[in-house]
């Protein structure tokens, strides 16, 4: 399922829990007599609803976490192809990095690139 329809199934499913409860709060000032078997039916029926915004978020929270974590390897790839340029004179690839350290490592076109 798509990120944006877990939300939307996660509010949908809080919202309507917070109707039954508004529902029953209006019953309960009007002093409607009140069938227990119906409130233990809206109890559960809310419970369901909170149950499955709290797994749709999960979801959420379990893509966002992949998101991030795909993200930060792409940001580490980025970095280093940012810090490497090419020694035409040898054919090879240098890290500026190491460069401006003195050091003068030399990585293989084929393996590094």
């Amino acid at each position: 399922m798509e990120p944006i329809a877990i939300v939307a199934a996660a509010l949908n499913s809080a919202k309507t829990g917070l109707d039954l409860i508004k529902a029953l709060r209006e019953k309960l000032k009007k002093k409607e007599p009140v069938n227990p078997a119906d409130v233990a039916d809206s109890l559960n029926q809310l419970e369901d609803y909170l149950r499955q915004a709290k797994d749709a978020l999960y979801e959420c929270r379990d893509d966002n976490t992949a998101l991030r974590d795909k993200l930060g390897a792409l940001e580490r790839l980025l970095k280093e192809r940012e810090d490497v340029e090419w020694q035409g004179d040898g054919g090879f690839w240098i890290r500026k990095s190491d460069k401006e350290k003195g050091v003068s490592i030399p990585y293989c076109p084929t393996c590094y690139g």
